[in-house]
């Protein structure tokens, strides 16, 4: 696969992991997960912008990409405030067709449609030809709905120079990506780390107080999954160890 143009065409500045994330157009399943308040959402939108600007290759009539949330709340009030937001960041031109949840990005080398849809309408995602997908949040829906979201999802992307699956998310246990990524991991895949105690100071918003509100109030198992964004269990009895 041919190496695509610099992420350093995207001038808004990332944290080191969004970075890697976003630059990321090689893997074929890309997963960031992270813990609360690591920017995971601004590099999933990022990510697929730049996914579009490297697919795009003249004028599209059809959707070329698509992204879910787990639910078509957190579509209207998380995904599409924050695409607009960073749009107009870039100052990158698009056209919102909101009866049909398009978002229509405006290159300079031709337009891409983007799919915003939620994973709890998995049965909807069928007779599409993307070259990416893209899942946000995935593991809070329950572990079912998150396994067949990104199959069915998966199975669309087969159109595109850079073609992949990618995914930002908090870690809610043993649950569907842990087993996906990690458990029975398989070559093609990558996965980065994001550690909320990493960004205090960094523009995020994050500041040590959050992150010593976090540790006083999560057992030692929880923290280091939720905030550190590391593999790990989160069964009700997790807490027990620490008394």
């Amino acid at each position: 696969m041919p190496s695509p143009p610099s992420s350093r065409m995207i001038n808004i500045p990332l944290l080191p992991w969004q970075k890697e994330f976003v630059r990321d157009a090689h893997s074929q399943e890309l997963a960031l997960i992270g813990g609360l308040g690591s920017g995971k959402t601004f590099s999933f939108c990022i990510h697929a912008i730049y996914m579009a600007m490297i697919n795009t290759n003249g004028t599209q009539k059809v959707t070329r990409g698509g992204l879910v949330e787990p639910t078509n709340h957190l579509v209207r009030t998380h995904l599409i405030p924050n695409l607009f937001n960073i749009c107009d960041k870039m100052k990158l031109p698009y056209e919102w067709h909101a009866s049909e949840q398009i978002l229509d990005l405006k290159f300079i080398h031709g337009n891409f449609p983007i799919m915003l849809t939620s994973g709890e309408n998995y049965e909807r995602l069928v007779g599409f030809n993307w070259a990416f997908f893209g899942a946000e949040e995935l593991d809070t829906s329950p572990y079912h709905i998150a396994k067949m979201t990104w199959s069915k999802g998966s199975e669309r992307v087969r159109w595109g120079k850079y073609r992949q699956k990618f995914t930002t998310s908090t870690i809610e246990g043993e649950k569907f990506l842990q087993e996906y990524f990690h458990e029975k991991a398989k070559p093609g895949q990558r996965v980065i780390h994001a550690n909320t105690e990493l960004a205090v100071g960094m523009g995020t918003g994050i500041d040590q107080d959050y992150i010593d509100q976090c540790r006083s109030r999560m057992s030692p198992q929880e923290y280091t999954v939720r905030v550190q964004g590391n593999w790990g269990a989160l069964s009700d009895d997790v807490v027990y160890p620490c008394f």
